[in-house]
């Protein structure tokens, strides 16, 4: 296991972590996070559509890795205060009252809480990952890291907290000490072989981060970006900056698989998220650096590819392969997290091409059924399905996203006409560095 001694100074609780349930100077904090999806405007996706899309997902969702990436749309369209983009999640307050917590007992996490409790139940006594599932992937299980802490932190059973803290700490030491590693110390996406997929990093470093950041773990938080590094110099074409699906083992797809960079890029934004929100961003500057740049790379490279009707290619080596809406739902979400975050490179055409996909992504969407139309099959990657699981996510994740970004635009243009009619203007930014 990595040391969970630092050099630097950190939060000293997990408490302080969810100091939104507690402290009243944090709900004043975060009344300019959404709440909900009820906050959407009349141009976002209307409530009996995403019920639609939800209750597809909820009735497909199987597998670990979708389930993982289920709950964090759930946290991030239903309890956006919870989650890593919420610029006061890691505030240094304390518990004030009991009084206080009842508050917020209307943003529990109740959706998320439910898959994540669901996933422990099918555990055994001697299990060492968040779900065991025969022939899976190492890192996919920890797609319900962040969910599953924050389950561990909102349940109110004393046993249930203990199994859910039990097993945050098997996770970590699963992957950390029993999973393959490359020679230069990458984790293997695979426990058979050792094998990096572009997909591992939306299941792991954000996981690493946020329990890092949790237990003043100063090595695992550095992990997070270490893997994240890693992976780029195995996976990324030097001459695109896209990466590459799937490298080593018995096996390789070297091919550019959109889907496989919208993990990528959604995987470091969240990542970068969590260090720029950490009340520890002068410590990690150089990180946020790169991650921000590593992000904008995927998605300027991914972007220059769209195809005429709007979408991404399924393969973005392939300019005639089918247009894909499953990839291109999550990488125009990505966009709209770097916005959140001020850190897109090129932002006023990155976002006017963002929100063409996200317009496209809406008429895909099957208004009777829910479904998203025109997916790249997640297990099949040269197939077309009109039926993909994950893909059911992405669009919660996209309609979130695009909603938290539009407030922050908002919010400028206030501050913009502020100043124009003499006013004295808002701080645009979450707070002085």
């Amino acid at each position: 296991m990595l040391s969970h001694s630092t050099s630097r100074r950190f939060l000293r609780s997990w408490g302080a972590f969810l100091c939104l349930l507690w402290n009243p100077l944090a709900l004043v904090l975060a009344a300019t996070i959404p709440t909900s999806h009820s906050s959407l405007t009349n141009s976002g996706l209307d409530s009996r559509t995403l019920g639609k899309v939800r209750e597809r997902l909820d009735s497909v969702a199987r597998d670990v890795w979708v389930s993982g990436t289920q709950t964090e749309a759930y946290l991030e369209l239903d309890q956006p205060q919870l989650t890593v983009f919420n610029p006061y999640i890691f505030n240094p307050f304390t518990p004030k009252s009991s009084r206080d917590r009842v508050i917020l007992e209307s943003s529990f996490p109740n959706s998320s809480n439910r898959i994540v409790l669901n996933w422990l139940e099918r555990l055994g006594p001697d299990d060492e990952q968040f779900a065991v599932i025969k022939g899976g992937a190492a890192g996919d299980p920890a797609s319900l890291g962040y969910a599953w802490m924050i389950a561990q932190a909102t349940t109110t059973d004393e046993g249930t907290q203990e199994r859910l803290e039990r097993m945050i700490e098997a996770e970590v030491e699963w992957l950390l000490e029993k999973v393959p590693r490359t020679m230069d110390g990458a984790i293997s996406h695979r426990k058979e072989v050792t094998q990096l997929w572009s997909d591992f990093i939306y299941m792991v470093p954000p996981f690493l981060a946020a329990r890092g950041i949790a237990t003043s773990n100063h090595s695992l938080l550095l992990e997070s970006y270490r893997q994240i590094k890693l992976y780029r110099s195995h996976l990324q074409d030097t001459s695109t900056h896209l990466w590459r699906h799937v490298r080593y083992g018995t096996w390789e797809d070297p091919s550019l698989w959109a889907t496989g960079n919208a993990w990528a890029a959604a995987g470091i934004t969240r990542v970068l998220a969590t260090l720029t929100n950490s009340f520890h961003t002068a410590m990690y500057w150089e990180e946020i650096r790169d991650l921000a740049l590593w992000a904008n790379e995927i998605v300027e490279a991914g972007f220059a590819r769209v195809k005429k009707d709007g979408l991404l290619p399924n393969h973005l080596d392939d300019p005639y392969d089918f247009s894909d809406s499953a990839s291109s739902a999550l990488l125009a979400s990505t966009v709209f997290r770097l916005h959140q975050l001020g850190m897109i490179r090129k932002p006023s055409t990155t976002l006017a091409k963002a929100e063409k996909i996200r317009s496209k992504i809406n008429d895909k969407i099957d208004p009777k059924t829910g479904w998203l139309r025109g997916c790249v099959n997640p297990l099949s990657w040269y197939q077309r399905t009109d039926q993909s699981p994950e893909a059911q996510a992405f669009v919660i994740l996209l309609e979130a996203a695009w909603r938290d970004s539009r407030m922050i635009s908002e919010r400028n243009s206030i501050a913009s006409k502020e100043k124009v009619f003499g006013g004295q203007g808002t701080h645009t930014r979450r707070r002085d560095r």
